[in-house]
């Protein structure tokens, strides 16, 4: 009977669940609500009709929701748009972040609590929802807005911060402050951890989708992507980290191939059931009886998280160089925190650092501003409209012109060359240092094993055997193209063979522990570049082709990121599909008048495998025809109406059941009599002639010239009425 409780309980979520979005769907609130809701009614500190059996039972399904839900984000927000939106995402997030930890640590100590609670409602207050607001915003039709995308890359980055002060907290004690050094080395691993998953994903995976397309079938590809998924998910959580990290690193390693919307199409099923799961679980953790106790707390504290949360973003977005409208939006999109929340304040109260109180506030604050976050969403453009109204035009005008000088190229593009050899370094000494990193924890054990002697030398040269072509990449990050004699490119690449060094020193003293380190380090060098440096040349480039090839953009992505220096004016890119009852199908685009009617630029039609770039005016739309169009929100909103849905009224469609075969008896006073069957006029009611009998005599889809007879019997295809 103990394998039957997680079914029980899962068969009760799943029931609560459906029963009162039913009812929210009906009021036409958002569904998110309704799950909490569903939650709170069974929980077991609400209800008192023990529904549910063990609440550690449905910790897994939640974090398979949690798991899937971020997995879905990565897969449509590649690499290419986290670069796009990730200067103006960074600069809001850390804007945000600094400015709620503060305020949140500031009134800790103005309610009189310890430092280290303090510290906890400051983490708490920093982080908003991934779940709740990716969910309202898909739920809403607005996750193509470029507020949105902003949203998106701010989640992104809170989300990292929270890992790295989830690491952090556990170094906090109740006598000590984390020391600087111990946050940049954590800092500097997590960096590592990212980078390098990234660097294996995106070498690896597209590579072995595109090899295997063939023999992907649905249910193959579902059942590989999905592996992919929880592995690395559960990669993330042995390193230390969140199972939510390694989810949406693979979604966006995934989002690089060509069959990422087919898998966002599969996977969508299990998301849309395990995040439901999650919602409820979320609503059980709600302690009714305990918010009595703190109630006046609470409410200050939510209300100081919706307003000030919301503000500190909005000045972010604003300090990053977007309009007012895409600020606002933004600010109120993220005014309310989440699962990472009660996450810092239960590891809190574990370690010590926070009393079971602080966690209770916590999953109440989360439950309030999860209530409230899809309604500051929903209501976000009428606030924008209503400041535009009232906001002086003198400072309006005053923040376009510095949204435009923030976005404008100027001078940083004159170093591009520069950064970019700077960034193959960097990149190159992650994967060396993964090199020695994995040699270390699998590799030297064995030859521990295998040898009594000389076991950390050999796995240092093994180390170096296969990391070799990043050495390389690393060592001639910085070569001039010309070897002339020139001040700066010459000491770059000095710099550059000295930093190796050095690096390599670093790793090779991890193994041996010797001050000759560096020395040991130099003689391998020598020895491997005179020995095969055309091999390691040869090896390198092609790897660096490789990764070239799954990281370089398509012709959209391409187009989107210069679309991105458009955004003071609001201008960004969406895919918009050509619906089949959609009146814009057939006609040409400028027939269709997609510039002049709806003041959109068409960049891009996709045909199947065919992608039109900059089609032509007399170019025809057809159903199922993908277009990457350039606009405002208001501007493709109005576009997708008419070609998704403006011609599409599901009610007045005939349905196949409507259709019959019919018999029609031509008789003495049967107007058809004596008529071509063209001239009958059937066609023109709807009537298809199908077959005729005339005595013995039978003909299946007669002439359109045939004579009609009296006593002749038709057989039509018509509408029963």
């Amino acid at each position: 009977m103990s394998s039957v409780a997680p079914i029980k309980d899962l068969a009760v979520i799943l029931s609560a669940a459906a029963l009162v979005t039913l009812l929210f769907r009906k009021l036409r609130q958002p569904v998110v609500l309704g799950y909490i809701l569903a939650g709170i009614l069974i929980s077991p500190k609400t209800s008192s009709l023990h529904l549910i059996s063990d609440l550690s039972n449905t910790r897994v399904w939640a974090d398979l929701g949690v798991i899937f839900l971020m997995y879905s984000v990565g897969l449509e927000f590649t690499f290419q748009k986290l670069v796009r939106v990730g200067l103006v995402s960074l600069i809001t997030a850390l804007i945000e972040i600094l400015s709620m930890g503060a305020l949140g640590f500031l009134c800790g100590r103005w309610l009189g609590w310890p430092l280290s609670e303090c510290i906890v409602l400051a983490g708490m207050l920093s982080i908003s929802s991934t779940t709740v607001i990716v969910k309202a915003l898909d739920e809403l039709g607005l996750k193509t807005k470029r507020f949105a995308e902003v949203v998106y890359g701010v989640l992104v980055v809170e989300d990292l911060v929270a890992i790295l002060f989830i690491v952090s907290l556990s170094m906090l004690t109740l006598r000590s402050i984390p020391l600087s050094s111990d946050m940049l080395f954590a800092s500097l691993k997590l960096f590592f951890v990212i980078v390098s998953w990234f660097l294996a994903g995106y070498f690896l995976v597209p590579s072995f989708l595109r090899y295997t397309n063939r023999l992907l079938d649905s249910e193959t590809l579902v059942v590989f992507s999905t592996g992919f998924c929880l592995c690395l998910a559960v990669m993330a959580a042995s390193s230390g980290y969140s199972l939510v990290l390694g989810a949406f690193i693979m979604g966006s390693i995934l989002a690089a191939s060509p069959l990422s919307e087919r898998i966002g199409e599969l996977i969508r099923p299990l998301r849309d059931l395990f995040v439901a799961i999650f919602f409820v679980t979320v609503g059980m953790m709600v302690d009714m009886k305990a918010l009595g106790q703190h109630p006046e707390k609470i409410v200050f504290l939510a209300v100081i998280t919706v307003a000030c949360k919301g503000s500190a973003a909005a000045i972010g977005a604003l300090t990053s160089g977007e309009s007012i409208h895409n600020a606002l939006r933004t600010g109120l999109s993220l005014a309310q925190i989440g699962e990472f929340s009660f996450i810092i304040a239960g590891l809190g109260y574990s370690l010590g650092l926070a009393s079971e109180s602080l966690f209770t506030m916590a999953v109440a604050i989360s439950a309030i501003t999860s209530f409230t976050a899809p309604y500051s969403i929903r209501f976000s453009e009428k606030v924008a409209q209503w400041a535009d109204k009232v906001l002086p035009d003198s400072l309006k005008n005053r923040l376009a012109a510095y949204a435009a000088w923030v976005r404008r190229p100027g001078d940083r593009f004159d170093r591009r060359q520069f950064y970019r050899r700077l960034l193959r370094f960097v990149l190159n000494g992650v994967l060396v240092t993964l090199v020695f990193q994995l040699v270390k924890q699998y590799g030297l054990p064995f030859l521990e094993g295998w040898m009594t002697k000389g076991a950390s030398l050999s796995a240092v040269v093994l180390s170096f055997l296969l990391a070799s072509p990043f050495i390389w990449g690393m060592f001639f990050a910085f070569r001039p193209k010309v070897q002339l004699i020139q001040d700066t490119p010459l000491l770059e690449f000095y710099v550059c063979e000295f930093l190796t060094v050095i690096w390599l020193g670093l790793l090779t003293d991890v193994f041996l522990q010797t001050a000759a380190s560096f020395l040991i380090t130099l003689t391998f060098l020598v020895i491997l570049f005179l020995s095969s440096r055309a091999g390691l040349e040869k090896s390198y480039r092609w790897f660096e082709g490789q990764l070239l090839s799954n990281l370089t953009p398509s012709a959209s992505e391409q187009t989107k990121s210069l679309a991105n220096l458009l955004a003071p004016w609001d201008l960004h890119l969406v895919r918009v599909k050509v619906h089949p009852n959609s009146q814009l199908a057939g006609l040409a685009l400028v027939d269709a008048g997609i510039r002049v009617r709806y003041g959109v630029n068409v960049v891009i039609i996709h045909r199947g495998v065919k992608a039109i770039v900059n089609p032509e005016a007399d170019e025809r739309l057809y159903p199922g025809d993908e277009l990457l169009v350039l606009g405002t929100d208001e501007q493709i909103d109005s576009l997708r109406d008419a070609a998704e849905g403006v011609m599409l009224r599901e009610q007045a469609m005939r349905r196949l059941s409507d259709y019959s075969l019919k018999r029609l008896f031509v008789g003495d006073s049967n107007l058809y009599a004596g008529q071509r069957l063209r001239d009958s006029g059937l066609r023109e009611i709807g009537a298809l002639v199908v077959g005729l009998e005339r005595g013995s005599y039978r003909e299946i889809n007669p002439a359109a010239d045939t004579l009609l007879k009296q006593g002749d019997v038709l057989w039509i295809v018509s509408d029963k009425d």
